[in-house]
């Protein structure tokens, strides 16, 4: 039985080795030496830092739920009062359209 050689054969040109990346180590394919979402993953470590410290000064801007909204309820655009959509007028004097492009005195409530 013939021996086989187990020498591999030498590499017609030398290739510089490929950048690592520096977040995850792998080697990086990117033109820019690192993966694409490997820098997501870093600038997103970043601002999560920064909101962190933002949150532990007390800077943080508090969550304010929306007043009373709902598909029911309409917001009367001269006082900002909220009414039920049935409501054809405000207690402000304000007369509602019945429909959107209608009048009052055109038409009836649907």
């Amino acid at each position: 039985m013939p021996y086989m050689s187990s020498r591999k054969p030498v590499p017609l040109f030398d290739r510089q080795p490929r950048p690592l990346c520096p977040v995850c180590g792998e080697t990086s394919y990117s033109p820019a030496g690192i993966h694409p979402q490997c820098a997501v993953r870093r600038l997103d470590d970043e601002r999560m830092k920064k909101m962190k410290l933002r949150v532990a000064q007390g800077q943080q801007e508090k969550f304010q739920p929306p007043g009373d909204t709902s598909p029911w309820k309409r917001a009367c655009p001269v006082c900002r009062a909220t009414q039920h959509v049935r409501c054809k007028s405000c207690q402000c004097g304000h007369v509602f359209a019945m429909r959107p492009g209608v009048s009052p005195e055109q038409g009836e409530a649907l």
